[in-house]
This record gives C-alpha cells, sequence and structure tokens, in this order.
C-alpha cells in the first residue's frame, strides 16, 4: 500500500515546509526546508543547506522527526513522521543538487545553496493536518 500518495505528493509540489527535530535533551526545534521531495511512496528527502541545530539533533535522535508541509493554494496540510539517515554522496544527493541549483536559478541567486547532505526520511506516519473535522486523523502508517 502506498503511503505517499499521488495526491500527496501533489499537494507538496506547491508546498511550504517545516522539519522538526527533537535534541537529545528533549529541546524542540523546528526549521524552514526547500526541495522536499517524495522519492518514493514510503520516503521524503530533504536537502540540508544551512542546519546547525537542526543537524545535530538529526545526528543524536534520527528517530525524533517530522515534516510539516502546508500547500497554501489549496490549504491541503500533512505531517510527517519518521526515522531519518543523512546522506553526503549518492544517486538522491546528486538529485537533490541539482535540484538546489535549479531553485536558485528560478529565483535569481547564485551559489546561494551549498547543499551539506540530504535528510532521507522512512515515513513511518502520516496526518492529516488539513483545517477541518479530520485534522489530526492518521491516514498512513507503516
Amino acid at each position: 500500500m502506498s503511503m505517499i500518495t499521488d495526491n500527496i505528493k501533489q499537494a507538496i509540489a506547491g508546498s511550504q515546509q517545516v522539519i522538526g527535530t527533537v535534541s537529545k535533551e528533549g529541546i524542540p526545534n523546528l526549521a524552514a526546508i526547500i526541495n522536499l521531495t517524495a522519492w518514493d511512496d514510503h520516503t521524503l528527502v530533504v536537502t540540508h543547506h544551512f542546519w546547525s541545530k537542526t543537524r545535530k539533533n538529526i545526528d543524536e535522535n534520527p528517530e525524533r522527526v517530522s515534516i510539516l508541509m502546508f500547500n497554501p493554494t489549496t490549504f491541503e496540510s500533512y505531517q510527517f513522521k519518521g526515522k531519518v539517515t543523512l546522506e553526503t554522496s549518492g544517486v538522491i544527493f546528486e538529485e537533490m543538487c541539482r535540484k538546489s541549483k535549479a531553485f536558485e536559478a528560478a529565483h535569481g541567486w547564485q551559489d546561494v545553496l551549498k547543499p551539506q547532505a540530504v535528510a532521507i526520511m522512512d515515513v513511518q506516519s502520516i496526518y492529516d493536518s488539513t483545517p477541518g473535522p479530520e485534522a489530526g486523523e492518521l491516514i498512513g502508517k507503516a
């Protein structure tokens, strides 16, 4: 069964996103992200450009990561929870570097985004966060 449906993938395409992490001391951290990509039906990938606390928290606590996406046009919103691994090379890293360059070009930036790594989330659960009576409901579980 597909965790990340085609409908969710379409919503991600026009969304704004935040990644939430927790330090080993239990201190939460939020960071805005760009280049959220549904790699397949169970995996999300985010490019790490400027993270410091987020990177440290993932290193310390990779199983306590959440990503929230909100589409400002459709109001669709989903929260993803799962375990994250970081990679600094390979096919996924190279593809996300290419996407970062395309994002820079589309926004008139040059050499602003320097990918440090990619965070690869094995999605364990998805919650509907769209405003309405279903907000907060579990809609997918691995």
